[in-house]
């Protein structure tokens, strides 16, 4: 029998966050499903007025960071926790549609029907939102900035494209280019929020701080898939691993001086990328809740 999504989503808090603006830059790892332990972070910090000036998302942390951006509490949990056995956003419906796992159309045109969705807050120049998405013919990663006019005419797409899995999606082409999942090339925007010249920067992790990927070998599948089409893709597949592992470990070192604020999972986080328990889902949003609220103190020491 289907799981109903509602039993959890009633329990989401909801609100809308004051229009206020914090400065320093917000940094949202991706990770597919375990971006709900993300939605309940940051419906923490919408609650207690905390909205940075700039959020830089990859991959789930760019769909996490759209309500972050309207100021919508528990708009982003709830979505997903009523339509995860949705077809149409997320399987074989989504599938036929829209050539990929995630139904990213059927999202847009919906979401913003269930629940009110203030585009204008969305696009108001006073905070940035900054996507990354991967170039498949440089197989580098490429920053999407909503208050760059060029950029927001397609932020739809750009949304979409950050969080295109690669092996199972079709690239999202923008102006002519194709692009794929963000995390394909980086898993967490770090370098990028230091290279902005923020004072404050706080990463938002979805893995324990103790995880480490296990780094492999030649991918078969990303070499069956894309040797001949994107060889630059296959490289930047190839060595994700390693390169992920060292962001963590300049992450973690900056961390331990003082220099960053960093949220991770207070234990490791045991869904898989296609969870479909919705049980585990809705407590991963809860530990994202209480893993924040119990560092809100702390957060605001290291804000001001």
């Amino acid at each position: 029998m289907m799981q109903d999504g509602s039993i959890y989503a009633s329990r989401i808090p909801s609100g809308t966050a004051p229009r206020t603006v914090t400065e320093g830059v917000l940094v949202l790892e991706g990770g597919a499903w375990r971006g709900l332990y993300t939605q309940g972070a940051l419906d923490v910090l919408m609650e207690n007025g905390i909205l940075f000036q700039t959020t830089i998302g990859i991959s789930a942390g760019a769909m996490s960071g759209i309500a972050y951006q309207v100021g919508k509490i528990g708009w982003s949990a709830r979505w997903n926790l009523n339509h995860r056995m949705d077809p149409e956003y997320f399987g074989l419906g989504a599938f036929r549609r829209e050539h990929g796992i995630s139904g990213f159309s059927y999202f847009f045109e919906n979401a913003g029907k269930e629940e009110e969705f203030d585009r204008g807050r969305f696009f108001s120049t006073d905070r940035e939102f900054i996507v990354g998405a991967t170039d498949c013919r440089s197989g580098k990663i490429h920053y999407f900035r909503k208050n760059r006019e060029k950029d927001r005419l397609h932020f739809d797409r750009v949304i979409a494209a950050s969080s295109s899995v690669p092996y199972i999606s079709e690239p999202v082409t923008i102006d002519g280019v194709p692009y794929l999942d963000g995390s394909c090339a980086m898993n967490i925007p770090y370098h990028l929020a230091l290279r902005l010249g923020k004072r404050k920067v706080f990463v938002l992790k979805t893995q324990h701080r103790s995880f480490r990927a296990k780094v492999r070998g030649s991918n078969l599948l990303a070499s069956a898939i894309y040797r001949k089409s994107y060889p630059n893709l296959l490289r930047a597949l190839q060595s994700n691993h390693q390169r992920y592992n060292e962001i963590l470990d300049e992450i973690a070192l900056d961390e331990a001086q003082g220099r960053i604020f960093v949220l991770a999972p207070s234990t490791p986080v045991a869904i898989g990328n296609f969870e479909r328990d919705l049980g585990k889902l809705s407590d991963l949003y809860w530990q994202g809740y209480r893993d924040m609220s119990r560092r809100m103190e702390e957060l605001r020491t290291f804000l001001a």
